[in-house]
């Protein structure tokens, strides 16, 4: 989300997995055994600026 302060100065905010769910894939092999291929803990992320233009 941002917004235009002025023709000049813009501020942002984003926010990404504000759930923070763990993100997991399993495969399964030819004999029908399920493992985890990838599994991931991330977090929530949370950022913030300020863009210029001259």
């Amino acid at each position: 989300m941002s917004y235009d302060i002025n023709k000049n100065v813009t501020v942002g905010i984003d926010a990404t997995n504000l759930l923070a769910k763990p993100f997991n894939n399993f495969s399964t092999d030819n004999y029908g055994y399920e493992y985890a291929q990838d599994v991931r803990d991330e977090g929530r992320y949370y950022g913030a600026g300020v863009r210029f233009r001259f």
